[in-house]
């Protein structure tokens, strides 16, 4: 389990033409240098609006652990590890996948044929489903591994992502498998027992899963690209 990441001067500079969500430059007014995060739980909910660092923060964990014990990359934090024996890897949804992600190994579900008869919320229901079981099944995962998922809400209706939500929480404690979501799902910031790192605030603060306002988050904007999308 990580239960702590601190934020180290690399994490503002692109490294080996890796690059994503923000170009050459990382600089995050919610991920300033220095800043520490709590992490110090099962599930891990990460918020925030467009472009506020969800995807930026999950991709450069995958990249310290995948390579920065050869040497290619400068860590990206100083990180307070318990049991993390095993690399985190990534899941995005099969639509959202592209060369870079591939390239950081993310864990991605296998395509068989029974599946190119659902649709892609179908598809991510019985994935996900699999992947619960699977991991259950593992025993030598549990307690060890940790894994990053970027938005595992894309696809799957409105009516079910509470219980997505839910069961994410109920695998996690289940196998003491530490999950990072980021998501704009709010259904994952209110589990009980979990907790949650809020971008939008400077610094990002972490919060206790259950206390959670959904209303002032889900309070909409006058103008699509309004605020930091604006261009």
């Amino acid at each position: 389990m990580i239960k702590k990441i601190k934020v180290l001067p690399n994490f503002e500079t692109a490294s080996g033409g890796m690059q994503i969500g923000h170009g050459a430059s990382y600089a995050l007014a919610s991920l300033p240098v220095g800043h520490e995060i709590d992490t110090n739980n099962y599930l891990v909910s990460i918020i925030g609006d467009n472009g506020s660092g969800k995807t930026t923060l999950l991709v450069k964990l995958s990249w310290q652990f995948a390579f920065g014990e050869y040497g290619t990359i400068k860590p990206y934090f100083e990180l307070d590890i318990e049991g993390g024996e095993l690399a985190p890897k990534m899941y995005h949804p099969r639509e959202k996948v592209n060369e870079g992600l591939k390239y950081i190994n993310p864990a991605r579900f296998k395509e068989s044929e029974a599946n190119l008869h659902f649709s892609s919320g179908q598809n991510s229901i019985s994935e996900f489903t699999d992947f619960f079981d699977n991991n259950r099944k593992e025993k030598d995962l549990h307690g060890k591994a940790i894994y990053l998922f970027d938005q595992p809400e894309d696809g799957i209706s409105l009516r079910r992502r509470r219980a997505l939500a839910e069961d994410f929480r109920e695998f996690a404690f289940d196998t003491r498998i530490q999950c990072f979501v980021a998501t704009h799902e709010p259904s994952f910031p209110e589990m009980e027992g979990s907790i949650y790192i809020n971008l939008d605030k400077r610094p990002a603060e972490t919060f206790v899963g259950g206390d959670f306002d959904r209303k002032a988050y889900q309070k909409g904007v006058s103008r699509l690209d309004e605020g930091r999308m604006r261009i």
